[in-house]
């Protein structure tokens, strides 16, 4: 995959591909000593791939719930209401 992105022909669109492809950038702006080594990109993978599993084994536990106990869902809902109003929910309302 380095190769290809070193000749350009690759999609930066995952993030073992931008992990890469900022590398290459620190390589090009000779700037060495903050360039990451192969084993550290794939630590970093490894943790972006269980945080994100994490994340959602945590949501839909959480929505399993709410489907075992309706009761729950109306204070839950009443929260959400007082939160944020009638507008969508946005990350930077949290």
């Amino acid at each position: 995959m380095e190769k290809s992105i070193r000749m350009g022909a690759a999609d930066c669109d995952d993030i073992v591909a931008l992990l890469l492809e900022s590398n290459l950038n620190e390589e090009h702006g000779k700037c060495l000593k903050l360039r990451m080594s192969t084993k550290y990109v794939i630590e970093k993978c490894k943790l972006f791939y269980f945080v994100v599993e994490d994340t959602t084994s945590v949501l839909l536990h959480g929505q399993w719930l709410l489907s075992m106990h309706p009761s729950w869902q109306v204070p839950v809902r009443e929260d959400g209401l007082e939160i944020f109003g009638k507008s969508k929910p946005v990350i930077e309302m949290a």
